[in-house]
């Protein structure tokens, strides 16, 4: 059995700086860093920003409309449970399980009985604690009726 050295840790300089355009990060919420996006959430809105150059996506041709920021519309967003898995983000908006397409933060869809795209319909779901992204599946944990 050999022992390889691990490589030394490099310091990079600086691309560029986030101004705090939507208030201070949130404390209970950390970043999320998905594929070529850091994705955050300040005040009750949830941004996506492209980590090579510093701006915030915009939609491809098929959009007008950026999805990021994305405004939370629940009273109470303290966690969202930022996650992101298989091209899409998701997030909770109070109890009801949402899902943008990482690319441009617009809704994603799925296809109906006619193969034709429709809106996807979220799931409402109680208490949730944390959103787990794992080998392209999403993991809900919840908190029981105990509290555990």
């Amino acid at each position: 059995m050999t022992k390889e050295t691990l490589p030394a840790p490099e310091q990079l300089q600086e691309l560029w700086r986030f101004a705090a355009m939507y208030g201070k990060l949130s404390d209970a919420q950390p970043l999320v860093a998905a594929g070529d996006r850091i994705l955050g959430f300040a005040g009750r809105t949830i941004f996506s920003m492209d980590i090579f150059h510093g701006q915030q996506p915009v939609p491809d041709a098929e959009g007008t409309e950026p999805g990021f920021p994305c405004s939370l519309r629940a009273r109470r967003a303290e966690n969202p449970c930022l996650t992101a898995v298989g091209g899409n983000v998701y997030f909770m908006d109070g109890k009801e399980l949402k899902a943008l397409r990482l690319s441009d933060g617009l809704p994603i869809q799925t296809r109906n009985e006619k193969d034709q795209l429709e809106p996807w319909t979220p799931p409402e779901l109680e208490k949730v604690h944390s959103l787990l992204a794992a080998d392209g599946k999403l993991i809900a944990l919840h908190l029981g009726e105990t509290g555990n």
